[in-house]
Formats: structure tokens, C-alpha cells, sequence
């Protein structure tokens, strides 16, 4: 989601503070900008489960932000679309998405990877290779074998038996990171 959230704020800041004249690219990792279907299913079934967890102290209110018909309102907005466009002179917009296929999946993300995979396939747990990519033109390539927690540098110890030592995953992740940085001018 923090790929959502920095693209707000360089709609929301254009006129106060200007910050997209700071900024040179802008590159999410499996970011769902057109939303989860797994955030859908959620707010649809789940609401007893979300309004509980809000008693709790854990605020779920964020899903309802990421579905896909509220990502598809906003991503189509004519003054998001205006504003995009007029950043995408100045500034690199680039998108990545991980992939993993249900046996190498985080045991947590099993159950969002399946209602992913029936509703949009190739996902990595959360988010589906085709929400990723927010636009064709913005992406990159896909992660293969990695899922969404992989993605942030974390593995569950059966991914670390049954797939890769933790050395050879955690180091596949940093080369990734650096060779997206690297290709920047």
C-alpha cells in the first residue's frame, strides 16, 4: 500500500507544498493500484470480523480503500489522471509485481493467494500481477518466486526448507533493490 499512499501524496501536496518538483521516480513493488480482490472479498464477508478487530484496536477501515471498484475511482479521476500526466514529464514512474505459486506462498498469505488467484492469477499473496502494473507502459518485470512478505526481505521457515536457504532469498531480494537503483539516471 505504500505505493498508493506516495502517489496520493504527490496528488494531494501538487499545489501546498510542491512535492512532486522534489521527486525524480517513483518505484512500487507490487503495489495494488487497481486494487484486491481479496480486499473485495474481505469487505464482503468479513464485516463482522473487521468491526471487532476495530474494538481491538486494530483498524481494518484501510481495505475498504483497496478495492478495486474505490482504486478504479480514483486511478480514473480526471484530476488524477491530469495531474499524472503532467508528472509523468518530469518525473520516472516504474512498477514491479511478485509472483509465487501456492506451495512456495508464506502460510499466512495462503488464503488471500487463492481468492487472488481465482479472481486476478498471478499473484504474490496480496496483490495480483496485473494490479501491480498499474499502467503497461510503468512496468518493469515481475519477482519471480517471491511473495509478498519476500518482497519486504521476510520468509516464514518453511519457505526457508522447502525453497531456498535464507542467505541465497535474502540476497536475490537486495539485488533486486539495487539493480532497480542502479538503473536509475
Amino acid at each position: 500500500m505504500g505505493g498508493l499512499d506516495a502517489r496520493h501524496m504527490l496528488f494531494k501536496f501538487r499545489d501546498s507544498d510542491r512535492l512532486h518538483e522534489h521527486i525524480a521516480s517513483l518505484t512500487t513493488i507490487s503495489t495494488p493500484h487497481n486494487g484486491s480482490s481479496f480486499a473485495d472479498w474481505g469487505t464482503d464477508h468479513l464485516s463482522l470480523a473487521v468491526s471487532v478487530t476495530q474494538k481491538l484496536g486494530l483498524n481494518l477501515n484501510g481495505l475498504k480503500d483497496l478495492r478495486t471498484d474505490q482504486c478504479h475511482m480514483y486511478n480514473n479521476r480526471p484530476d488524477v489522471i491530469e495531474f499524472e500526466k503532467f508528472c509523468e514529464k518530469k518525473i520516472i514512474f516504474q512498477t514491479f509485481a511478485g509472483k509465487q505459486n501456492f506451495w512456495g506462498i508464506s502460510e499466512p498469505l495462503k488464503l488471500s493467494f487463492y481468492i487472488i488467484k481465482k479472481k486476478e492469477g498471478d499473484n504474490d499473496g496480496l496483490v495480483s500481477v496485473q494490479s501491480a502494473k498499474w499502467k503497461d507502459h510503468y512496468f518493469k518485470g515481475v519477482l519471480e518466486n517471491t511473495d509478498h512478505l519476500n518482497e519486504l526481505g521476510w520468509w516464514t521457515p518453511s519457505q526457508i526448507l522447502e525453497w531456498e536457504s535464507n542467505c541465497q532469498l535474502l540476497k536475490r531480494i537486495h539485488n533486486f533493490y539495487i539493480n532497480i537503483a542502479r538503473q536509475l539516471p
